[in-house]
């Protein structure tokens, strides 16, 4: 862990992580997100569930899912025809990689991890 990762955690930085090969920052949103999809992988998800779970607003819970999707980590399925939810896409981990992945992110080292401290 770089001494830059140590410093932002510190102050309360959310620490970079890297998703679909880009480091970016494991903020709120995202690790809500991924905490309410690995509660119950195999269900299948409408962002309207997700906010609800996460306490998120709705328009907040669509960039995690989207980044989720663009890196392969959840499968979206467009609603039945006759569904109840018109509109309403499904979302899914894309397999065992997919929950492998997202459940690596949430698993942040100490401090003092890989320092010897």
């Amino acid at each position: 862990m770089s001494i830059l990762s140590e410093i932002g955690r510190a102050c309360g930085v959310p620490p970079l992580v890297r998703v679909g090969g880009v480091e970016r920052r494991l903020a709120r949103p995202l690790r809500l997100v991924l905490l309410a999809l690995l509660a119950d992988p195999g269900h299948e998800w409408r962002a309207h569930e997700v906010a609800h779970v996460t306490g998120l607003a709705l328009g907040r819970v669509y960039a995690p899912l989207a980044l989720l999707e663009d890196v392969g980590w959840l499968a979206r399925r467009e609603p039945l025809a006759d569904a109840p939810w018109k509109g309403a896409r499904c979302y899914r981990f894309a397999g065992p990689d997919g929950v492998e992945q997202a459940g690596r992110l949430l698993v942040v080292p100490s401090v003092s991890e890989g320092t010897g401290r």
